[in-house]
């Protein structure tokens, strides 16, 4: 099976609510991983904006996510990505602890494309959207409190965009000692956006 042609665009901005924009985008490279035959991996993370350094926790956790996902080849992308997302979570609160630091904390969502397959770990509301065919669906779902209510359906969808809790995280990297990720598995084909 002949692999894809993979087309990459990243873009952050600040918006017109904070003054600091606390995200980071990570592409793998040719150059520093095996991407031949260990993949295409990308990641997202938006720092928690209630929180000082976000910036640097986004950071965190996208280098330790990259190189725990690259570092063992014979674990399933599953498994890898996994503990990937842990050792972010460890991350950063390790450098809290050593750098006397106040809580930080992440969103962190990761792609990882091999063949036609892509592997999804979610913590947050840092969204991955598929594309196909002019047809949009949300691969993942918010680990926020209106999320938790609408999937409860004490919620309806359309509340939840003004709702003022809706940026209200209740899972998240570098504030718990565990973390658990959602880890999700798509095939994908000629065309499609993510």
């Amino acid at each position: 099976m002949e692999a894809p042609h993979i087309e990459i665009h990243g873009f952050s901005h600040v918006g017109k609510v904070r003054e600091e924009n606390q995200d980071a985008i990570r592409i793998c490279s040719q150059e520093e991983h095996p991407v031949d035959t260990q993949g295409h991996l990308y990641g997202i993370a938006d720092g928690m904006g209630g929180y000082s350094n976000g910036g640097m926790a986004s950071d965190i956790a996208l280098t330790a996510l990259f190189e725990a996902f690259y570092l063992d080849p014979r674990s399933t992308v599953s498994q890898r990505l996994r503990q990937g997302v842990q050792n972010a979570n460890t991350q950063i609160i390790q450098t809290v602890m050593k750098d006397h630091l106040p809580p930080m904390g992440t969103t962190l969502t990761a792609v990882h494309l091999h063949g036609h397959t892509v592997h999804l770990a979610h913590v947050g509301d840092s969204r991955v959207y598929l594309v196909r065919d002019r047809v949009t669906w949300c691969l993942t779902k918010d680990h926020t409190r209106v999320g938790e209510l609408v999937r409860m359906k004490l919620l309806p969808p359309e509340k939840a965009r003004t709702h003022n809790q809706r940026s209200v995280l209740n899972r998240c990297v570098g504030l718990e000692l565990f973390v658990q990720p959602d880890i999700e598995a798509v095939t994908v084909q000629e065309g499609d956006l993510l």
